[in-house]
C-alpha cells in the first residue's frame, strides 16, 4: 500500500524528506481502524540503515469517517442541485475586494454561459455576462450588502450563450468569515418571462390597442414632462402640441362599417408615425381624434409641419376592404405655455384652433391664435 512504500522509502533512506507523515489503516479484532503516522529516522548506522526512529501513532478513525460521510453529503447535495433549473451558488468577497464563486452548480454553466470551476478562484468570468449598464448597480449592491451584512436582492440582465438578453433575480444572505471575507449563500432565477409580462401589462396600460399608439393618460404623462421642462426653463424649451381629427369620420362608419373604419385609423396612425421625430410623441385621444406632442418646436414650426401632414395625408388614398378612400384631417396648433396651469390648457387652445379649421372648411390647419369659442364642435 502507498503508506507502507512511503515508510520503507524513508527507513531505506531514499525519500528526500527526513520527515514522514501517512495515513493508513490496521485490522483490530474487530474491524479496520485508520491511523496516522507521523515521524522520523533520528539515527543510522554505517551502512544507513535505521538505527532509532521518533514518532506518533494516532488513531484517526474518527475523523476518516466523518470526511468520509461529509463527502457522500457533498456527493448527495451536489446530485440535488444539479437537477435545478436555478444557480445555486456560494459568491465570496475577499478582504482585498475580489470576488471568487466557491460553488456554483451546473445551472450557471445553462443560464448564464459560465463554467462552475472557471469562477471558483475568481469569478470575474460571472460578471463579464452582466449586461454593462446593471453590472455597476450589481457591485454596488453587493458592496452594500457587504458593509451591511445585509440580504441581497437585485434583478439584472445577463447575455446567455446564446447571445439573448435574459432577466435574472439573484438572492443571497452574507455571513462574515474570521479571515474578514463575506461569504454569500444564494440562488439566481430566470425570470425573463415574468418581466416580459410585466412589460406587456405596462404596454396594454399605456397603449391603444388598435392603433398601437400612445393611449390618452399615456400621452398626457408625456406632455406633463414636457410642460415640467417648459416651466424650468421658459426661455429655452419651446413645445408645441397638435390636435387633429379625421374630416366626415362617422361617414366611413355608417357607409362602410366599423371594420373599414378601424383600417382608416390604423392606416392614420402608421402615416403620421412614419413622419415623426424619435423625442415626438402621437396619442389618440379617443376615437377618431389625435394629439402630436413636438417638442423643441415652435408654433410657426408646428404649423409648417402640420401643413405637410395635412397635404400627406390628403395626398394619397387609404386602401381598406371597401376600396380606396380618400382621408382629409383637419388640425390645430397651439404653443405650451410656462405658465399653463396644466397641460389642459394647451390642449384646450389647439382644440379651438381644430374647431376653426373645421368650421373653415376642413382639410386644413389653424393656429390657437384667439379665445376657445364655446360652443358644440362640427363633426
Amino acid at each position: 500500500f502507498a503508506g507502507g512504500i512511503m515508510l520503507m522509502a524513508n527507513f531505506q533512506g531514499s525519500s528526500i524528506n527526513h520527515m514522514i507523515e501517512v495515513e493508513y489503516r490496521v485490522r483490530d479484532d474487530e474491524r479496520w481502524r485508520w491511523v496516522q503516522c507521523r515521524g522520523r529516522v533520528m539515527d543510522r548506522d554505517e551502512q544507513n540503515r535505521p538505527v532509532r526512529a521518533l514518532g506518533t501513532h494516532l488513531d484517526v478513525t474518527q475523523r476518516k469517517l466523518s470526511e468520509s460521510e461529509r463527502r457522500a453529503t457533498q456527493r448527495k447535495l451536489e446530485k440535488l442541485t444539479a437537477q435545478l433549473p436555478s444557480v445555486v451558488f456560494q459568491l465570496r468577497r475577499r478582504a482585498d475586494g475580489l470576488y471568487a464563486m466557491p460553488y456554483a452548480n451546473p445551472a450557471l454553466g445553462t443560464l448564464c454561459g459560465v463554467d462552475p470551476l472557471a469562477v471558483r478562484d475568481q469569478a470575474d468570468a460571472f460578471f463579464a455576462v452582466i449586461v454593462p449598464a446593471d453590472r455597476e448597480e450589481c457591485l454596488a449592491s453587493l458592496e452594500h450588502s457587504s458593509c451591511h451584512l445585509q440580504s441581497w436582492r437585485m434583478e439584472f440582465r445577463i447575455v446567455n450563450p446564446l447571445g439573448e438578453i435574459r432577466w435574472m433575480l439573484g438572492h443571497a444572505s452574507p455571513e462574515k468569515d474570521l479571515d474578514g471575507s463575506v461569504l454569500w449563500h444564494g440562488y439566481l432565477n430566470d425570470i425573463s418571462e415574468r418581466k416580459a409580462h410585466e412589460d406587456d401589462l405596462v404596454k396594454q396600460a399605456s397603449t391603444d390597442g388598435l392603433t398601437g399608439l400612445a393611449n390618452r393618460r399615456s400621452w398626457l404623462v408625456h406632455a406633463n414632462r414636457e410642460l415640467t421642462r417648459c416651466r424650468r426653463y421658459p426661455d429655452e424649451a419651446d413645445c408645441a402640441v397638435v390636435m387633429l381629427d379625421i374630416d366626415h369620420f362617422k361617414r366611413v362608419n355608417d357607409s362602410h362599417g366599423h371594420a373599414v373604419g378601424d383600417q382608416v385609423l390604423q392606416e392614420l396612425a402608421r402615416r403620421m408615425q412614419a413622419g415623426l421625430r424619435e423625442t415626438d410623441c402621437l396619442g389618440r385621444m379617443g376615437g377618431e381624434e389625435f394629439a402630436i406632442l413636438l417638442p423643441q418646436t415652435s408654433q410657426d414650426g408646428a404649423c409648417l409641419f402640420a401643413e405637410r401632414l395635412c397635404r400627406k395625408i390628403a395626398g394619397v388614398p387609404f386602401a381598406t376592404e371597401a376600396g380606396a378612400l380618400v382621408v382629409t384631417i383637419s388640425l390645430g396648433v397651439s404653443q405650451m405655455q410656462s405658465d399653463d396651469a396644466s397641460v389642459d390648457c394647451a390642449l384646450a387652445r389647439a382644440d379651438g384652433a381644430l374647431y376653426a379649421a373645421k368650421s373653415g372648411g376642413r382639410n386644413r390647419v389653424e393656429a390657437a391664435v384667439r379665445p376657445v369659442v364655446a360652443g358644440l364642435q362640427p363633426a
